[in-house]
């Protein structure tokens, strides 16, 4: 049985304002696509060679043990050092909070996406702040009570139970 307005057994009107919904977000993907390779591209990470598959971005977790305005080193989990390059893209956040470098401090924990290339260059692409360096202080306090003794007495009985 064919409707006036239907198509399938859909409205019209539905049909098209869910073609128009899937062409704009198909837009909006490759909009992000092409900006993303972009930002890529100026940071001169993509590069048209055979060695570009070695490339992968990763995380690295460690607490800062020199920083400067060109990277920081970071101690990891293995005791090992990691020297982490800065590009002109890199940001610095907390929380989702925008810092500087000025803002991390040695021994902070930070977590660092970075890009990996073929000769184990790390650049960051973000550096976040898990956990800020904590200074140590210690308080000793004495106390002394006076000495005093007490004495507990406590008195026994027995009942004899019969019957």
């Amino acid at each position: 049985m064919k409707i006036e307005g239907e198509i399938a057994g859909y409205k019209k009107k539905t049909l098209f304002i869910t073609a128009v919904i899937i062409i704009l977000a198909g837009m909006f993907f490759y909009a992000g696509a092409k900006y993303e390779k972009h930002k890529l591209s100026s940071l001169d990470l993509l590069k048209d060679n055979s060695n570009s598959s070695s490339m992968k971005v990763q995380y690295i977790i460690g607490t800062i043990t020199t920083k400067n305005t060109q990277g920081l080193t970071l101690k990891i989990a293995n005791g090992s050092s990691q020297i982490i390059t800065f590009s002109a893209t890199t940001r610095i956040s907390k929380k989702n909070k925008r810092m500087t470098l000025a803002n991390l401090k040695i021994g902070d924990q930070v977590k660092v996406k970075v890009f990996n290339n073929s000769n184990n260059n790390f650049t960051a692409l973000v550096v976040r702040r898990i956990k800020s360096a904590t200074i140590n202080h210690t308080t000793t306090t004495t106390t002394t009570a006076p000495a005093t003794s007490t004495t507990n007495t406590i008195k026994s009985s027995s009942t004899k139970l019969t019957k």
